[in-house]
Formats: C-alpha cells, structure tokens, sequence
C-alpha cells in the first residue's frame, strides 16, 4: 500500500529561494507546503473510507515523515483511543472480508492535485513564510 508522490524541485529559482531560509527552516516550510498540498488527498481517503462506527475516518491524518533524510508526508492512521487497527484489513481485505479500498483510490485519484496544488502555491507561501520568520527577528 505505499504510495509515494515524487515532486522534485528542479526550478533553480525556487531552490535559490529555499537556500535564503536559516538552516533547518527549510525542510519545516517543505513539511509546511507538503501537507498544505496533500489535503487533498487526505479529504479523498476519508470520502472513500467505509463508515461502519467513523473511527476510521476520524483516524485518518497526514503525518510527517521521520527518520528520513527526504522531507515528506504520509497519510495514514493515527494511534489513540480507539486505534483502528483494522485499517489495513478493510484497505486489503482478510479471508473472511473483502478488500474495501479507500487509501489507494484516494492516492491514484488526487496524486496529480497534489502536485499542482505544491508548486502553485510554493511561491506564495514562501512569500508569507518569510513575512512569518522577519517579524519573528529570524531572518
């Protein structure tokens, strides 16, 4: 079920852009610009995602990538109370239910948005981001 969006950045004046930003900035304005643009993806997986009690769909969230070099978002479940652990059994099915995909339809569907919605908007809201980070004396 992973599904990745590529979304590579070869603009060399966005990149110059990014350079401006103080270290570590950086990959927070990308995390920022990632999730913004993955919305979404995430409204799409909770439209498509069978509602027996909602905990599934309350569930679902967009998370940033951790322990990766690379900067992105994941949709996925949340934990907490009640975990949904049987979210992959409704996605894959088991042997005594059918597969009811929701997260993969909602990947194959807005994967394309998702990346109009990321670089329409990556100017703007670098624009607004050092706006953000002079009136807080960072830059």
């Amino acid at each position: 079920m992973k599904g990745v969006i590529n979304v590579e950045i070869n603009d060399k004046e966005f990149r110059n852009l990014l350079r401006q930003l103080p270290k570590g900035y950086d990959q927070r304005f990308l995390k920022k610009l990632l999730k913004f643009s993955a919305k979404p993806m995430l409204n799409e997986a909770k439209r498509k995602v069978p509602e027996d009690t909602g905990d599934l769909k309350k569930a679902l969230k967009l998370f940033d990538m951790r322990r990766s070099r690379t900067v992105g978002v994941i949709l996925g479940v949340k934990s907490g109370k009640p975990v949904p652990y049987y979210a992959s059994f409704v996605e894959r099915g088991t042997a005594f239910q059918s597969a009811q995909p929701f997260m993969r339809p909602a990947y194959d569907a807005k994967q394309e948005e998702v990346k109009k919605i990321f670089f329409d908007n990556a100017k703007r809201k670098f624009e607004l981001e050092v706006k953000r980070l002079t009136k807080k004396g960072v830059i």
